[in-house]
């Protein structure tokens, strides 16, 4: 009997896999009965040795943070150290800490592919405005990188600009004294952001005092004349800011924006 419950478990599991249609590494949940599904998924090392795992749709993102990614439980709400967070379309970011519930369950964790697998549950709120149920969350070979002391980069920067996506050789964030700044580039093009060193979670308008956004290509740069920074998640003990971005400028326009950076 108790070996036909473990195989009844692990089918179940491997069912649940395989209804995610998009192919391995994957992630995806039901967020209130309605299918949430990343078109791209990756967990990346903070500096202090913990982790975040991200999903990230066409406008929507999912966020979770464990301290390790060792197999285990790791209980999300409250004051625990480890949270998840939805940001929806139109830019409004539920959290679980500190009024939400819920847990991440790291079931493998294959350092030989470098990848994870589990899965998730929780409630998350807007404070006072919304609260979400996320339930059935999967995620499933999703590669995790080791921090600074194993990639040069300062962390991920992801956009669109004119329908194209960049490619980003260097990422690099830094703290300028009063300010955090970010530039992703390549060798022919980059994108520069700014924001203040205390910065918020929010959604910031450009432009705004303290806040700015500029494409540069072939050594010709373009401040943004208008755009948003949404700022989802800033520790300022970590030093580590992620979160969205998407402006226009004079000849271009820079889309889908996404950010996850450690800055010293």
């Amino acid at each position: 009997m108790k070996n036909l419950l473990i195989l009844l478990i692990a089918a179940l599991f491997v069912v649940s896999c395989e209804d995610l249609e998009t192919n391995s590494p994957a992630l995806q949940a039901e967020i209130d009965n309605v299918i949430f599904k990343a078109s791209s998924s990756r967990a990346s090392q903070n500096t202090n040795g913990t982790y975040l795992i991200e999903g990230l749709s066409l406008n929507e993102t999912m966020t979770l943070k464990v301290s390790d990614i060792n197999v285990g439980t790791y209980v999300v709400g409250g004051t625990s150290s480890n949270y998840a967070t939805f940001e929806n379309v139109i830019g409004s970011v539920y959290q679980t800490n500190p009024e939400g519930t819920g847990e991440i369950i790291i079931t493998d964790s294959n350092a030989s592919i470098g990848a994870i697998s589990g899965t998730f549950n929780f409630t998350a709120m807007v404070s006072g405005v919304d609260t979400i149920s996320v339930h059935n969350g999967i995620f499933f070979e999703v590669p995790y990188a080791g921090g600074n002391d194993n990639d040069p980069n300062d962390g991920n920067l992801d956009a669109n600009v004119d329908g194209v996506p960049l490619s980003p050789d260097t990422i690099n964030a830094a703290d300028s004294g009063d300010s955090i700044v970010i530039l992703a580039s390549n060798s022919t093009s980059s994108i520069f952001l700014k924001v203040p060193i205390d910065v918020a979670t929010g959604s910031y308008e450009l432009p705004e005092i303290g806040f700015s956004a500029k494409y540069t290509v072939d050594n010709v740069g373009e401040d943004a004349i208008s755009g948003t920074i949404v700022v989802i998640n800033h520790n300022l003990e970590t030093k580590v800011v992620s979160g969205t971005f998407s402006f226009v400028t004079e000849n271009h326009v820079i889309e889908e924006g996404q950010f996850n950076v450690s800055y010293q």
